[in-house]
């Protein structure tokens, strides 16, 4: 049966933002003028973060006002789970001046709007990225930073009971005809993507079958792709770079608690931290409150200390061929 273009609703945190309304919009605009720096706690003592500065007010003002050095590490953070709304926290992120590699779910209302976001990369040229479907995109809508967008595709999770991943999905077993099928109607939806990564897929990227085939789409349609890391056994990164697509793997997930701004903000120094060390990084956060409100805040202090946040095109442009900032075991479904 051809899988319907469906997906079920995410869950959302609720907190003072959907209890309140009719204030969110100046708690957006106090995020995103400000970088939130009246914390709701204190820093710890050791705390590994540059000193505060100012967040700027555009991506202009942040280009002239806090240049990066041209040596400093690279970090590329991907938003996942794009598609259902554009307010709320979505809205705070996509002001946020910095480059961000954001992740579409397919088939959902405002799939093909948020391809919309994409805009030109600081690729050399001879770096080009192919875009699957370019000649369907639409008109790209004007942005404050540089935005990738990557079809973030549904593969099956262990737990597939208690979390499934929506439609069109990948699951173990499929025939490559209907691995390419299913592939073809995700990017349809999400056109112009310029990669892939996975949305849950603990168990189907462990299948070397089923990534095979994903990996020979992937491969004739010039995308990248980025192993979320969902489970320890995938096998999905392996499958990318013997069938020659460019491919990474997610260090770590920032917002693996979601409610809690320290554990964010320390996942995000891990990161940070890990890209110093091996000059580069990939780290996946969500649209959620908190991930907002502490990206809003920490963003600026890192690119004031050299940190240069790229899109995931843009990290593998720049860094050796066949070199892998590599992840650990992210967690997830």
């Amino acid at each position: 049966m051809t899988p319907a273009c469906r997906h079920r609703q995410l869950s959302r945190p609720r907190g003072l933002r959907e209890a309140c309304p009719a204030l969110w919009p100046a708690l957006v605009a106090v995020a995103v003028l400000t970088g939130c720096r009246d914390a709701k706690a204190p820093a710890p003592a050791a705390d590994p973060r540059p000193p505060a500065v100012a967040a700027p007010a555009d991506a202009a003002t942040s280009r002239s006002a806090t240049p990066a050095p041209a040596a400093g590490p690279l970090v590329a953070i991907i938003v996942d789970d794009w598609g259902q709304a554009l307010n709320g926290p979505q809205a705070v992120i996509l002001a946020l001046p910095q480059p961000l590699t954001l992740a579409v779910l397919p088939c959902l209302p405002h799939s093909a709007e948020m391809a919309r976001r994409a805009t030109a990369l600081d690729l050399p040229a001879d770096a080009a990225v192919a875009r699957a479907g370019e000649d369907q995109a639409a008109t790209p809508v004007p942005a404050t930073a540089r935005r990738e967008i990557f079809l973030h595709l549904p593969m099956q999770p262990l737990d597939v009971v208690q979390s499934h991943p929506g439609e069109p999905v990948l699951v173990p077993g499929l025939e490559p005809a209907e691995v390419e099928r299913r592939l073809a109607l995700a990017l349809a939806s999400v056109p112009g993507a310029r990669g892939v990564n996975n949305h849950m897929g603990s168990a189907a990227t462990a299948d070397s079958a089923l990534m095979a085939a994903l990996m020979e789409g992937l491969s004739r349609r010039g995308l990248r792709f980025v192993d979320s890391l969902t489970s320890p056994a995938s096998v999905a990164y392996a499958a990318a770079r013997q069938a020659g697509v460019p491919a990474l793997r997610s260090r770590i997930f920032l917002d693996a608690d979601r409610t809690s701004s320290e554990a964010i903000a320390a996942n995000l120094a891990r990161l940070v931290a890990a890209a110093r060390a091996g000059g580069a990084a990939v780290g996946i956060a969500h649209p959620y409150v908190t991930t907002a409100e502490v990206l809003a805040a920490e963003l600026p202090r890192y690119e004031a200390a050299g940190v240069r946040f790229v899109t995931v095109s843009e990290l593998m442009a720049k860094t050796p061929a066949g070199s892998d900032p590599m992840g650990e075991d992210a967690g997830g479904r």
